[in-house]
């Protein structure tokens, strides 16, 4: 059951490295992953779940939190520009 958190995808309380490692099996679809919810798993507010949001929680999880990105803040609607955009060329 997804949390209330931003990247809490299995729903403990915390942001961990197993959430990332869920986000990177519901990424590549792997069978049996669980879904995860747009508002607790897409971090970079691209408006997907990629393998970027399961690096973001996995950085978060390690402790190099890059504090541009709403891990760990409550779900759902957040002030304007709280969120970083991250662009590949």
């Amino acid at each position: 059951q997804p949390g209330t958190l931003r990247g809490d995808v299995d729903g403990d309380g915390a942001v961990t490295a197993a959430d990332a490692r869920r986000i990177t099996a519901h990424v590549l679809g792997r069978p049996g992953a669980a879904a995860v919810p747009l508002e607790v798993g897409d971090l970079n507010g691209d408006g997907r779940i990629t393998a970027v949001d399961a690096a973001i929680v996995a950085r978060d999880a390690a402790g190099q939190n890059m504090g541009r990105f709403p891990v760990g803040r409550p779900a759902g609607e957040l002030p304007p520009g709280a969120v970083a955009q991250i662009e590949c060329s």
